[in-house]
């Protein structure tokens, strides 16, 4: 365990995990931070009755009572990491996503300050819509169709076992394939949270492509709404053309302009002409970002200082999408960037641009 550092504040009740509960490492914390910040979430959730078994990526969450399968657990409490309550097996319960909390947590002036309230708010209001999402499900269907978004979401967040339907088609799954990473998915936008749809919360609801249908009406209203903001980013005034174009608001379906990019940019940057192929990224839930084809090396330059841009947004902000950059044109998706980790552990952009791009890349704009 690292040296707790000077000035630093226990959260109240804390406990210096013993060998059964080993430090969770966390992205952006260390590991003294990071297990104090899961500890104060299995306090909170214990607080509202819930057992807490957390993992590095998610924490499973059950009520005692609703427990099938207990977690066999050697250590002096009930559950993990301090748990006053029996905690559920992996993979059995809700499931309380870390990286948005984690982020919060990480970019904190006063993390011991600031953490347990930062946790608080957040574990409080996601079990608060968990529970209000279940009585949404039972609404009947001309109230429930208006809360319908087609959305893109990280296929990293997905279970492992519902990754599938997001890379080949299924025609019945309320999910669709998008690019290398994303996948477009029905959800149920809700006042406090975004709930994604299985197809058993879809039974009974009509034909899957009616639904995705509602979706995208709905989605297209949302954006409509969202007072959409579009500002050039430039890598200089001497360079003009080294430059692209950022979406932003403050709806958190933003970054899935893509899934409407032609209607969007019509109607936020009609000066674009997406007939010759668009550059885009959605780094985030709040965030878009378009570049229009050209050529040469203002083209090359563009490329990269928007993937700084999608990885360094990606890594910061919450609600995270893809840190990669894509290519579309004539009704394809390609995904050609990457980020690899070097042999010293330092990240680096990768590109590999497609033939009809490299060859855009390759030509002088002044030529002929």
């Amino acid at each position: 365990m690292p040296a707790q550092p000077q000035g630093f504040q226990q959260p109240q009740g804390f406990q210096q995990p013993g060998p059964e509960d080993p430090p969770v490492p966390l992205p952006g914390l260390d590991l003294h931070q990071s297990t104090t910040m899961i500890r104060q979430i299995v306090q909170v959730l214990n607080r509202l009755g819930y057992g807490a078994n957390p993992t590095p990526e998610v924490v499973y969450y059950s009520k005692p009572g609703d427990i099938k399968k207990p977690l066999s657990y050697p250590g002096p409490t009930p559950g993990p990491y301090g748990g006053q309550l029996p905690a559920p097996d992996y993979g059995e319960g809700g499931k309380l996503g870390l990286e948005n909390i984690t982020k919060q947590c990480a970019n904190a002036e006063d993390f011991g300050r600031e953490m347990p309230q930062l946790v608080e708010g957040f574990v409080t209001n996601l079990i608060r819509s968990a529970e209000a999402d279940l009585s949404l499900l039972s609404l009947p269907d001309a109230q429930f169709y208006p809360h319908l978004r087609a959305r893109l979401m990280a296929i990293d967040l997905l279970p492992m076992d519902a990754r599938a339907d997001a890379y080949e088609f299924n025609p019945n799954s309320p999910m669709r394939p998008f690019s290398d990473d994303l996948c477009i998915h029905l959800v149920l936008d809700t006042p406090e949270s975004v709930m994604t749809l299985s197809s058993h919360s879809l039974e009974g609801r009509g034909p899957i492509e009616d639904l995705f249908r509602i979706g995208y009406r709905n989605l297209w209203q949302e954006l409509v709404d969202a007072e959409l903001v579009a500002q050039p980013i430039r890598a200089s005034e001497s360079n003009p053309g080294e430059r692209f174009w950022a979406i932003e608001s403050s709806s958190f379906y933003t970054g899935s302009i893509p899934l409407l990019m032609d209607e969007i940019l019509e109607r936020c940057l009609p000066q674009i002409n997406p007939s010759e192929g668009l550059i885009f990224s959605t780094p985030n839930r709040h965030t878009t970002l378009i570049r229009e084809m050209s050529e040469g090396i203002e083209l090359l330059g563009s490329i990269k200082m928007m993937a700084a841009v999608t990885a360094q947004e990606f890594s910061r902000q919450a609600g995270a999408l893809s840190p990669r950059v894509m290519f579309s044109h004539m009704g394809e998706v390609i995904t050609f960037t990457d980020i690899k980790q070097t042999e010293t552990g330092k990240a680096e952009i990768e590109i590999q641009p497609p033939a009809y791009l490299l060859e855009k890349l390759n030509r002088d704009k002044n030529e002929g």
